[in-house]
């Protein structure tokens, strides 16, 4: 039992945003909740983007979905508490790519958003359609620079 409390504390400890950003030159990871991923959006270039309110969301849902009929609701998210942060692939040619945001670290007063495109394997076989990776995320909100950094894909 007691090992399951410690266990617990531990999770949920793990689960929070860390009391103090980190001094500069250090970094520290945030938590992040995925608000949408896919491969369908009414967005067709490459874009990243931190919308800091509710009006700015919306704007940028109204792009996302102008293709979907009908549109799904636009996501709620508390900008008292926290920031989206996505991340738009734009229009790859073909089924198999898919974009995900794989780490957001607090930096000094900011953040580096790490991100991924997955890329279809060129021996498989893959579904000839337009598609658009696109990755949104809520995260602890913040007011410093928020820079985007490309990793090697999963």
């Amino acid at each position: 039992m007691r090992r399951k409390l410690l266990l617990i504390a531990l999770l949920v400890a793990g689960c929070r945003a860390p009391a103090t950003w980190p001094a500069k030159g250090e970094s520290a990871p945030l938590p992040v909740e995925t608000l949408v991923q896919g491969t369908v959006s009414g967005i067709t270039e490459e874009r990243f983007v931190v919308l800091r309110s509710a009006a700015e969301l919306e704007a940028l849902w109204r792009e996302h979905t102008r293709i979907v009929e009908p549109p799904p609701p636009v996501p709620r998210v508390d900008f008292e508490r926290r920031m989206v942060v996505a991340a738009f692939a734009g229009t790859r040619p073909t089924g198999g790519h898919s974009l995900a945001i794989v780490e957001l670290l607090a930096e000094g007063q900011g953040a580096c958003v790490r991100f991924a495109e997955q890329k279809p394997d060129r021996s498989g076989m893959v579904l000839t359609v337009l598609t658009q990776p696109h990755h949104l995320v809520a995260a602890p909100r913040m007011e410093g620079e928020v820079r985007f950094e490309r990793v090697a894909g999963r």
